[in-house]
C-alpha cells in the first residue's frame, strides 16, 4: 500500500514512508524532525495517523505543534519538492464535491473568526464596564457581567458542544480582538459587585447559580430577579436565600458571638453590618482585636458570613501593595486576618481603601497604557493588638472592637458553632434586612446638628436608630473615641502633648492665675517638677492650658521625655507638623490643638493646646 493509498490528501507526503524505521525512537526523531512545521492542520494529523499505521507505534499529535498550524495551506504543494525524491505524491487537484465533502468532515473548517463573533454576540451584549474595560453581558438570563479575557475558554467549549467546531487558537485569538473592538465602542455599562444603589433602592445579588437577586426599597424586601449588572470573582461565594421571621434574630446572633444584644460591642457590629451594604458611601473598617484563643476570626468570619461569605479571611496585609489592591477590588468585603505591624504606606492604603481610590497599573505588554481599578470598601481586618504603624488618620477610618475569651464552661467547638450559624443564618439575614429597609425609610430624614467624621456612616446609624433605636450611633461615637485616645495615649510623643497641656492647667489653679511679670507682657516660664527634679519649663500657662512658640514647644515636650539628645523634631514646620498629624488623637484624649493660636496687642502666633478633657482625666 503506498503513502497516497492511506493518505488520501492529495498533498501529504508521509515522510514516515521516505525509509524504513527500526524503532520508535527513529519515528520520533523523525516527528520531531520539523517537517510538520510546512503542513496544515490537518495534514498533520493525518500524517500522525499513517506514521502509526506504517510502523505500529502510537504517534500522537502534539498539541502544541496542533496550535501553531494553520487551517488553511496558502502555499499548497510546497511539500512536494522537499520529499518528492523519495517518496513522489501526485499533485492533481480533488474536484469539488470531494473537497466540499472534506471541508464538512473536518473540525474547524469553515467556521473562522467571523463565525465566532456572531456566536457570542447572538448571546453577549458587549460593554465597558466603569474602569474601561470590555465586558459581555448576556442577552438573555441573569445580567452576570463577564471579562471578555476570561470567556474564551467558555466560547470554546459551547462551540465544541452545540455545533461540533473546534476553532483554533489562532481564530479565537483574532474574533476576540474584534470583540474586545467592538465591545470599546460600545457604552458604558455600571456593573455592581455583590451590591447596587438605584435610587432609592438596593439590589443585592446573593451569588448563587440562578442569580437571585434581593430588592430592598424602603417598605421591605423581597426575592425578585432585576436587570441590574453584577459581576462576580472567584473569591464571591453566595448567600443563603432569606427568611422573613417573626422572632429576635439579633439576640440569637449575639448570642452566637457570645455578646450581649444590648452592649455597645454588638451595638457596633449590628451598626456596621446594616451600614455595609451602602457601597456609594464611605464605612469604616472592621478591626477586631482579641487575645489568643479570644474566637476573634471566627467572630469575624460569622460577620462577614452576612454580607460576603467566605471559607476563611484573607492573608497578610502590607506584604505586596499591588496584590492587596487586587483583593480589595475583587470583593465586596476584603479580609486580613492576624495582621502584625503596619506601614507607613498600608496604614495610607486603608485610607485609600475606605474613602475610594483608583488604583492605576501599566497595562502587561502594552507601552504607555494603564489599567485602573477604582473602589470603595468596608473590610475586616484582625490582630492581637492594634497594630504598630497605624497613623492616626487611618485609626479614624477604623471600627475596633475587643473581643475577650469566652469562658471556659461555655466554650463550644467550632463545628458546633459554624453548625448553629448556618442553621440560623438566613434568619438572620431576613432580620438584618429589615432593618435595611428600615435605613431606606428614614436616611433622608435624618439631620444632625453637628457633624462627625465618616458623617454617612453615622447619618446611617442614626436612621436605623429612628426605627429600632438602641444608640447605635453612640455606641459607633463613643467607641470611636476611645479608640483614638488610646492612641494617643501609647504614642510616647502625643503623651508628651497631653501631660504638659494637663500639668499647665494643674500650675495656673497652683498659682492662682498669677505669673510674674516677665519679658513678654506679664508672662514668664514656669517650673515643673520633672525625674525628681524641679525644671524651668517653656511657655506659659493660662486657665485651660499651655502656649508658647514652636521652639518652646518642642523644649518642653524634651524635658517631659527627659531626652536631650535634640533627635526630636526641631523648628517651626516639623512640630507643627507632628501636632497637626496627632490633632484627631490628642482632641479625643482631651486636648484641643491651636496651632495658628494669636496673643497679644501685636497678634503674636503661638501654639495653644487647650486642656478639655474632665476633671478625673486632669488629675490622672
Amino acid at each position: 500500500m503506498s503513502a497516497q493509498d492511506r493518505c488520501p490528501d492529495d498533498r501529504i507526503a508521509v515522510y514516515v514512508d521516505a525509509r524504513p524505521f527500526a524503532d520508535r525512537d527513529a519515528l520520533i526523531v523523525a516527528h520531531l524532525f520539523g517537517w510538520h512545521a510546512t503542513m496544515t492542520r490537518d495534514e498533520y494529523v493525518a500524517a500522525c495517523a499513517a506514521a502509526t499505521e506504517r510502523t505500529g507505534a502510537e504517534v500522537e499529535p502534539r498539541p502544541d505543534v496542533l496550535d501553531s498550524l494553520p487551517d488553511e495551506d496558502p502555499l499548497a504543494g510546497r511539500l512536494a519538492h522537499a520529499i518528492e525524491r523519495e517518496c513522489p505524491v501526485d499533485t492533481a487537484p480533488t474536484n469539488s464535491a470531494e473537497k466540499a465533502e472534506d471541508t464538512d468532515d473536518k473540525p474547524g473548517k469553515g467556521f473562522g473568526a467571523a463565525e465566532v463573533v456572531g456566536f457570542v454576540e447572538e448571546r453577549f451584549e458587549l460593554a465597558t464596564d466603569d474602569d474601561g474595560q470590555p465586558i459581555a453581558v448576556p442577552r438573555t438570563g441573569p445580567r452576570i457581567a463577564v471579562g471578555l479575557p476570561t470567556l474564551k475558554h467558555r466560547m470554546q467549549a459551547e462551540i465544541f458542544e452545540e455545533l461540533g467546531k473546534t476553532p483554533s487558537t489562532s481564530t479565537i485569538a483574532t474574533a476576540f480582538g474584534i470583540l474586545t473592538g467592538r465591545a470599546e465602542r460600545a457604552p458604558k455599562t455600571r456593573v455592581a459587585l455583590r451590591v447596587a444603589e438605584r435610587g432609592d433602592e438596593l439590589h443585592i445579588d446573593l451569588g448563587t447559580e440562578g442569580a437571585t437577586t434581593v430588592r430592598v426599597t424602603r417598605d421591605g424586601w423581597q426575592l425578585d430577579t432585576v436587570p441590574t449588572t453584577f459581576r462576580r470573582t472567584r473569591a464571591s461565594y453566595p448567600l443563603p436565600s432569606p427568611i422573613h421571621t417573626a422572632g429576635d434574630a439579633r439576640a440569637e446572633f449575639a448570642e452566637l458571638l457570645s455578646l450581649d444584644v444590648e452592649g455597645e460591642i454588638f451595638r457596633c457590629l449590628w451598626g456596621w453590618l446594616v451600614a455595609s451594604w451602602f457601597a456609594d458611601i464611605a464605612r469604616p473598617m472592621l478591626w477586631c482585636t482579641g487575645l489568643q484563643g479570644s474566637g476573634k476570626s471566627t467572630r469575624a468570619r460569622m460577620v462577614l458570613s452576612l454580607v460576603d461569605p467566605a471559607p476563611a479571611l484573607g492573608g497578610t496585609l502590607g506584604k505586596n501593595a499591588r496584590d492587596d489592591s487586587t483583593v480589595a477590588a475583587g470583593r465586596h468585603i476584603p479580609t486580613w486576618d492576624n495582621v502584625g505591624t503596619v506601614s507607613a504606606a498600608t496604614s495610607d492604603h486603608i485610607c485609600r481603601i475606605v474613602t475610594g481610590v483608583t488604583d492605576e497599573e501599566r497595562l502587561l505588554y502594552a507601552q504607555g497604557q494603564t489599567y485602573a481599578m477604582t473602589y470603595k470598601r468596608a473590610a475586616i481586618a484582625t490582630s492581637i493588638l492594634l497594630p504598630h504603624g497605624l497613623q492616626s488618620d487611618a485609626v479614624e477610618r477604623l471600627l475596633v472592637v475587643d473581643f475577650t475569651r469566652p469562658d471556659e464552661a461555655h466554650r463550644r467547638t467550632e463545628l458546633a458553632i459554624w453548625q448553629a450559624f448556618t442553621a440560623a443564618q438566613p434568619r438572620i439575614l431576613g432580620a438584618l434586612l429589615d432593618d435595611l429597609a428600615a435605613v431606606l425609610k428614614h436616611r433622608q430624614t435624618v439631620s444632625l446638628d453637628e457633624l462627625p467624621r465618616m458623617a454617612d456612616y453615622t447619618t446611617i446609624l442614626h436612621a436605623l436608630d429612628a426605627e429600632r433605636g438602641g444608640d447605635h450611633a453612640r455606641a459607633y461615637l463613643d467607641r470611636h473615641r476611645r479608640t483614638l485616645a488610646g492612641t494617643a495615649e501609647e504614642d510616647v510623643w502625643m503623651q508628651a502633648v497631653i501631660r504638659l497641656a494637663k500639668t499647665a492647667v494643674l500650675q495656673y489653679r497652683q498659682n492662682d492665675g498669677r505669673q510674674p511679670a516677665g519679658k513678654r507682657g506679664g508672662h514668664c516660664p514656669w517650673s515643673l517638677a520633672v525625674d525628681g527634679a524641679v525644671e524651668t519649663m517653656p511657655g506659659v500657662t493660662f486657665a485651660e492650658g499651655w502656649r508658647g512658640t514652636p521652639t518652646e514647644l518642642h523644649a518642653a515636650i524634651l524635658l517631659l521625655l527627659g531626652d536631650h539628645s535634640g533627635n526630636k523634631p526641631v523648628g517651626r514646620n516639623a512640630i507643627k507638623g507632628q501636632l497637626l498629624q496627632h490633632t484627631v488623637p490628642l482632641a479625643a484624649a482631651g486636648v484641643l490643638v491651636n496651632p495658628e493660636a494669636r496673643v497679644g496687642a501685636e497678634s503674636r502666633r503661638v501654639i495653644e493646646l487647650r486642656w478639655t478633657g474632665d476633671e478625673y482625666a486632669l488629675a490622672a
